[in-house]
C-alpha cells in the first residue's frame, strides 16, 4: 500500500498507531480487505494506492468525503492515467468540454458524480474507488459507507469525533480561523475551535454581512459568539464584493461549484486573514445534524419504535414547524409511497429544466446503482451526502482562501450517522445534539436561536452591477457558442433580472458559474507551459 497526502493544508490522519494499521494490513487477504483497513484507520486528505500481486489489479482510493479528487482517463493499449489534478490529463490548449455535464450543473447545481466538465476525463465519485486490472480495464466500486456508531451514547460519540477532528486541524496548522455567520453550525464550530486551541491562543473569526440585508442582526449574533469565546471578529461587507466582480479564477478551479460566484469575497477574506491562514468552515453541519427535519423522521420513528412513538414524533415535528399533525402524517405517507415506488435513494423532487436550455435537456445522470457496493444499497441520506461533497472545494484547490470543513471529516460523518432523525429535534429546535455539545463548553444563547435568517446573496445586484461584462461572459461563453442556450430566452432572463426578478437571477447565476469555470480553465490552458511536471 502507498498512502499519498494531498500536501499543503491537506493531511492524512491515523485513528490508531502505525503498528495497528500494519497488523491489520498484514491480515488482509484481498484487495477489498486492504481497502476496508484504509477506510477504517485513515481519514483526511489522502489517496491510497493498493496493489494485488496475485492478479495485477491496482486500486486507487481517494478520501471518501472528497477533500481530494481523483481523475482518470483511458487510452490505447490499456493505458490508464490517474491524477488528482485534472490539468495533467488535458493535452491540448483547446478543451473538449462535456456539454451535458455543464448543462446539468447549470440546471441543478450538480453534475454526474462519475464525470467531469471535460469530455476526456472522468472522476472517482465520493465514497468510491477506481480499480484497474492488469489489462487496463477500469471499474468503479463503492469503497466506503458511513458506519453508524455502535455506541449507546451517540452524543458522546459525536463529541469525541468533533474534539478529535478540531484538535487535529488545530495542531496541523499554525494559523487557523473560524468562519462565523451567526448561525448554529458556524457558532458551534467556532466554539469547538476555541476548545481545541485552548483559552489563551489568539483566534480570529470571519463574518460576512450585507449592509443592504434586512437580516442585519446576524452581525450582532456573530459578535456575541465571538465575545463569548474571546475571538477577534473580522467583518466583511459582501456588498463591496458582489457576484461576478471577478470573472476569471487565478488558478484553474478543481470543481465546478457556486464558489465561482464569490471570487471577490474569497479574495477579501484571504486579504483579511492572511494567505497562510486556514479558514475552518461550518458547511455540512446542517446536513449531518439534521437541520429542518422533514416527515421522514415519522417513518424512522415508526420503523424503530412503533405507532405510538411515531405519532408523538409527528406531534413534535408539527410544533417545530408550526404545522398540523394531519399534514405531517400526510407528508410522511407521500415519502413512504415515493420510497416504495422509486427506492430509498430516489430524489425528493425533480428540478424543472431551465428555459434557457429548453431544447437541450441533458441526458439522465449516472445513478447511484452503477457505483453501489454489492449488498450495501445506498439510502437517501448517503446519496444526499455524496452530492453535497461533490461540489465542495477540495483541499488541493484554493482561489485565494485556504479552507477546511471539519464537519465533513470522516470521523464526524460516521458519528452523526448514528443519530436517529427523531432524536435530532424537540418541540422548539432542530440540531439538538450539535447545540448541546457546543453549549456544554460555551453556553451562549445564540446556540438556541431558531434557524438562521439568510441575507440575499446578491445575484440580482451582482448581475446588474456588472451587467455588460456579465452579458458578454454568457454570450461569448462555451454554452452559447455551442448553440446550447436559447438566445431569446437569455435576453428575456436578462431583462427580468434588470427589474429585480430573483428567480431569473438564480438561473443566470448558475450559467455564470459554468462560464467563469470554463473561462478560467481556457485561460490556464492557453498560458500554461508546454509540459506539466
Amino acid at each position: 500500500m502507498t498512502l499519498l497526502e494531498a500536501g499543503g493544508r491537506g493531511r492524512a490522519y491515523l485513528r490508531d498507531a502505525h503498528t495497528s494499521v500494519d497488523r491489520a494490513l498484514a491480515r488482509a487477504r484481498t484487495l477489498s480487505d486492504a481497502r476496508d483497513v484504509v477506510t477504517r484507520f485513515v481519514w483526511g486528505a489522502y489517496i491510497a494506492v493498493l496493489d494485488e500481486a496475485a492478479t495485477g489489479r491496482r486500486l486507487f482510493l481517494p478520501d471518501p468525503l472528497h477533500s481530494v479528487r481523483l481523475h482518470y482517463r483511458t487510452g490505447e493499449n490499456g493505458r490508464v492515467d490517474v491524477d488528482p489534478q485534472a490539468a495533467n490529463l488535458l493535452d491540448r490548449a483547446s478543451i473538449d468540454w462535456n456539454l451535458d455535464y455543464l448543462i446539468e450543473f447549470a440546471c441543478t447545481q450538480f453534475g454526474p458524480l462519475d464525470e467531469t466538465p471535460f469530455a476526456s476525463v472522468r472522476a472517482v465519485p465520493p465514497g468510491c474507488a477506481l480499480v484497474v486490472d492488469a489489462d487496463g480495464r477500469c471499474a468503479i466500486e463503492r469503497a466506503w459507507l458511513p458506519r453508524a456508531s455502535a455506541a449507546d451514547d451517540i452524543r458522546a460519540s459525536c463529541t469525541a469525533a468533533l474534539d478529535d477532528v478540531y484538535s487535529r486541524f488545530a495542531r496541523s496548522h499554525p494559523n487557523v480561523c473560524a468562519a462565523l455567520s451567526g448561525g448554529v453550525d458556524s457558532s458551534a464550530g467556532a466554539i469547538f475551535l476555541r476548545k481545541a486551541l485552548g483559552a489563551e491562543a489568539p483566534l480570529a473569526a470571519v463574518h460576512l454581512f450585507s449592509t443592504s440585508s434586512p437580516d442585519c442582526y446576524e452581525r450582532d449574533m456573530a459578535a456575541r459568539v465571538a465575545d463569548s469565546i474571546g475571538a477577534e471578529l473580522i467583518c466583511i461587507d459582501i456588498d463591496r464584493h458582489l457576484p461576478f466582480s471577478e470573472r476569471i479564477a487565478p488558478t484553474p478551479p478543481a470543481t465546478l461549484s457556486q464558489d465561482m460566484l464569490f471570487l471577490g469575497i474569497d479574495r477579501a477574506v484571504s486579504s483579511a486573514i492572511g494567505a497562510s491562514s486556514v479558514l475552518l468552515e461550518g458547511q455540512g453541519g446542517d446536513l449531518l445534524f439534521k437541520a429542518v427535519p422533514d416527515a421522514s423522521a415519522v417513518l424512522d420513528a415508526l420503523r424503530g419504535k412503533g405507532w405510538s412513538f411515531a405519532l408523538r414524533t409527528a406531534e413534535k415535528l408539527a410544533m417545530l414547524h408550526n404545522d398540523s399533525i394531519p399534514r405531517v402524517l400526510l407528508m410522511a405517507m407521500k415519502i413512504a409511497l415515493r420510497r416504495r415506488l422509486f427506492g430509498q435513494d430516489a430524489p425528493a423532487s425533480q428540478q424543472t429544466m431551465s428555459k434557457l436550455f429548453a431544447s437541450h435537456a441533458p441526458r439522465a445522470a449516472a445513478g447511484p446503482a452503477r457505483i453501489r457496493r454489492a449488498g450495501a444499497p445506498l439510502d437517501e441520506s448517503v446519496s444526499v451526502l455524496d452530492r453535497f461533497v461533490s461540489i465542495m472545494t477540495p483541499v488541493t484547490d484554493a482561489a485565494y482562501t485556504n479552507r477546511l470543513n471539519p464537519y465533513l471529516a470522516q470521523p464526524v460523518v460516521e458519528a452523526t450517522f448514528g443519530l436517529r432523525s427523531y432524536d435530532s429535534f424537540d418541540h422548539r429546535n432542530d440540531r439538538i445534539v450539535l447545540r448541546e455539545i457546543a453549549a456544554a463548553h460555551t453556553p451562549v444563547d445564540v446556540l438556541w436561536r431558531r434557524t438562521k435568517g439568510s441575507f440575499g446573496i446578491g445575484f440580482v445586484k451582482g448581475i446588474v452591477s456588472h451587467y455588460d461584462a456579465f452579458r458578454e461572459l454568457i454570450r461569448d461563453g462555451v454554452l452559447m457558442r455551442s448553440g446550447k442556450i436559447d438566445e431569446a430566452e437569455l435576453e428575456r432572463a436578462l431583462k427580468a433580472v434588470r427589474v429585480g426578478q430573483n428567480a431569473a437571477a438564480i438561473s443566470l447565476a448558475l450559467v455564470g458559474c459554468v462560464e467563469i469555470f470554463c473561462a478560467s480553465w481556457q485561460n490556464f490552458m492557453t498560458n500554461r507551459p508546454a509540459a506539466i511536471c
